[in-house]
Order: structure tokens, then sequence, then C-alpha cells
């Protein structure tokens, strides 16, 4: 479809979260990037708690701000509005008798939820990568696994300012 092809566009290179087969091109990316360079470290980043922190409203305000994805937004809007029971073990999650609603966060594990949060940080992403490439590193992600990829002072200084806005 057009908005897989325009999130798949935007997100390429750097984020393998939509493409076919992106786990095992991270995989191989890190792993060539390692044997390529042995004096290099790898950090990984997993993003802690990220598809449960972040903030629908962020989502819908940062894609708008993105122009060639900027068209999807009010579908975005859509699928995002609602607020959805949670469910737990199969039921209906409840607290004093009254059900308990999802109003932020998206669901770990959806393909547009992997996609909007990969869009969510493309922006810090390539930041980072970019301050790696200039020590001859990179920076490669799946959804909300990075990898931070360069000399070792500089690798840990740039992950350090890596920083990923969900609110």
């Amino acid at each position: 479809s057009h908005n897989r092809a325009s999130l798949n566009k935007y997100l390429r290179a750097l984020n393998v979260v939509l493409e076919k087969a992106g786990g095992p091109k991270l995989v191989h990316a890190v792993r060539m990037h390692g044997e390529s360079n042995e004096h290099h470290v790898t950090i990984h980043i997993d993003v802690r708690n990220a598809f449960n922190e972040l903030r629908r409203a962020m989502v819908i305000a940062r894609l708008g701000g993105i122009p060639e994805l900027a068209h999807m937004q009010h579908f975005l809007f859509k699928c995002l509005q609602p607020e959805s029971h949670l469910i737990l073990d199969g039921e209906v999650w409840t607290e004093d008798g009254v059900s308990v609603l999802s109003a932020e966060g998206v669901v770990q594990g959806c393909p547009l939820a992997s996609a909007i949060f990969a869009v969510v940080y493309q922006q810090e992403l390539r930041e980072l990568d970019q301050e790696l490439k200039q020590v001859g590193g990179a920076a490669h992600a799946g959804a909300d696994d990075v990898y931070a990829m360069g000399p070792a002072a500089a690798t840990l200084a740039a992950v350090k300012r890596f920083k990923v806005e969900l609110r």
C-alpha cells in the first residue's frame, strides 16, 4: 500500500522494522560492522517500556510534521483515538468492578504500532547515526532495539546524548 511504502522509505537504512526479513538484516548489519571494525564496540539500547509510554497526541503531532508522512495523520488519529479495554489472561481487566481502559500507548507486536514507534524516534536515530559516522561507526534499529557501533569513547558519549522522547 501507499502508506507502507511511505513508511519504509522514511525509515529505510536505519530502522528495519517494516522491511521483509528486517530482523536478519539488522543482525547481519551489526555483525558485519563488528567483523569489519574489530576495535569498535556495539552498545544495545532497548528503549524501556517504549510502547506503553508512547503518548498518542505526540505521535499525531510528530507525524504531521513529517512532510512525506503527513498524509497519514488523519488515519492515525482515527486509529489511536479510541480508548480500549485492557485484557489480562483473556478477560477484561477490572478494578473495583470498573473496566480499566487504555487511553495511551500502543500495542507492542502490532505492525502499525511498531511503525508508529519507529517514526517517533527516527530523527533522534538519524542524529545518532550521523554522529557515529563521523568516527567510522553507525546506528541501526529494529523497532525499540537500537544498536550503536563505533570507537568505545565516542560511542558511549553519543549513546549518552541519545534520547527518545515518547511524551
